[in-house]
């Protein structure tokens, strides 16, 4: 799964071909855009975000996922100098961090730096649009 930070997106971005293969649900909002909502895990080098957002669904993106300013600005993610993983966020940022996002040091030894999306609900039968 590719993912891309994008400071100059305001709203964080799912590709239709993601939410079918994942299978996650799907609504539309007031403008009549189409939105995922699902659980995101971004890991660190000592733990993880956990993080509920709503996506916009979007055609032709350059990667799987695109994180904008929604997850972004509240999380104050730190790269690695290689840019390889993020590191573990400043206490005064985990201090701080909003609800629906959170931030939990590693429970178990895994060195890997998978990012974990996964769907909020059991699946419905029906995806209308996804």
């Amino acid at each position: 799964m590719a993912i891309l930070l994008d400071p100059s997106s305001s709203d964080s971005r799912v590709s239709p071909v993601l939410v079918q293969r994942l299978d996650i649900p799907c609504s539309f909002g007031k403008s009549g855009v189409q939105l995922a909502t699902a659980d995101l895990h971004v890991p660190t080098d000592d733990g993880g975000y956990d993080s509920r957002l709503s996506f916009l669904v979007s055609y032709g993106l350059a990667s799987d996922i695109v994180l904008g300013n929604d997850w972004l600005t509240p999380c104050e993610p730190i790269l690695a100098e290689d840019r390889s993983h993020f590191l573990r966020p400043l206490p005064s940022t985990v201090d701080h961090l909003p609800f629906p996002h959170s931030w939990h040091p590693a429970t178990r030894s895994s060195s890997s730096f998978n990012l974990v999306l996964t769907s909020t609900h059991n699946p419905p039968s029906f995806h209308p649009a996804c």
